[in-house]
This record gives structure tokens, C-alpha cells and sequence, in this order.
């Protein structure tokens, strides 16, 4: 076989390598965690992207996420698994029941002030049969809480934050 045999060979080879990786790549599809709608798409073809960025935003329907911001004092009475009731700025006497998802121990500071993220998810009506009267004596109780988008409500005492131990 003469060396022209033999490049032509591995051109060959090299376009079946090709075909073979396109129809792979055709058969390739990105399935998300669970069902939603993809609200953005932050990559085009081509984009190299780097190990946790975010690609796509794609949102649950069913389920209704806050994050709140928590003061360095309120950090260690939460953790996740724990209900309470969140109340917002925008919305006048209305609490919503929520459980803590996520705490982070990072801290942020901004201006001299330390705070971290929390995550919590507003309970459905069909999730409050188990924490139904953990929650009526929060209503019933204290008026901390989650106050705007974390905290406790002003001049309310620490110890009589709106969280409930938590519950599996």
C-alpha cells in the first residue's frame, strides 16, 4: 500500500469518526431534574462554557422558591426542614407557610453587614396536613418570622422567632 493509499485511508477513517459523532450528537438530549419551563437559555452554539455556569433557567410550576437573607444571629437557630411563616414587604397581612431548603454558611457582607442566604419553599395547600398545628400556633403565637425577605419582624425578642423544629 503506498503512503497515498494510506492518507486516504485515514481521511476516510476520519469522516466516519465525524459521521459517527454528529449522529451521536443528534441523539443527545438534555433532560433537567425535573418538569418545568425554560425560562432563559444563557448559551449559543459554539460557547464555551466553564464547570458551574449556568446554561439554562428552567423553573418549576409547581413550586414557589424564596430566598431570604439572614442576619449572623438568626444563622444558627435554622436549618433545613424547619417550617415558619413568611410574610413580604408588598404583600399587607398575608403569611405564607414556608420550610427552609438550603443555609448557607457563607457569609455576605455588605456596607459593614453580615448576612447569608437562605432558601425556602412556600408549602402547598396538600403539605400542611403534617404541620398544620405547627403552624397554627406560630399564627397563634409570636410575631417574628421571616419578616420581608428574612429577619425577624422589629421589636420582636429572638426566642420568639416563627420556626418550628424541624420536621421530616
Amino acid at each position: 500500500m503506498t503512503q497515498v493509499e494510506l492518507e486516504q485511508l485515514g481521511v476516510r477513517l476520519a469522516a466516519l469518526t465525524v459521521a459517527e459523532a454528529t449522529e451521536q450528537l443528534d441523539e443527545l438530549v438534555l433532560r433537567a431534574p425535573f418538569e418545568g419551563v425554560v425560562e432563559a437559555i444563557n448559551v449559543e452554539v459554539g460557547d464555551l462554557v466553564s464547570a458551574g455556569a449556568v446554561a439554562f433557567v428552567v423553573t418549576d410550576l409547581d413550586r414557589i422558591v424564596v430566598e431570604l437573607t439572614v442576619t449572623e444571629g438568626d444563622l444558627f437557630d435554622l436549618e433545613p426542614g424547619q417550617v415558619g411563616l413568611a410574610t413580604f414587604d408588598a404583600i399587607d397581612g398575608v403569611e405564607y407557610p414556608v420550610r427552609v431548603t438550603r443555609v448557607s454558611s457563607l457569609p455576605v457582607v455588605e456596607q459593614g453587614v453580615v448576612t447569608y442566604a437562605v432558601e425556602a419553599e412556600v408549602l402547598a395547600v396538600s403539605e400542611l396536613g403534617g404541620i398544620a398545628e405547627e403552624l397554627s400556633a406560630l399564627s397563634g403565637g409570636a410575631t417574628g418570622g421571616f419578616a420581608g425577605f428574612g429577619g425577624v419582624r422589629p421589636g420582636v425578642a429572638p426566642s420568639e422567632r416563627r420556626l418550628c423544629p424541624r420536621t421530616t
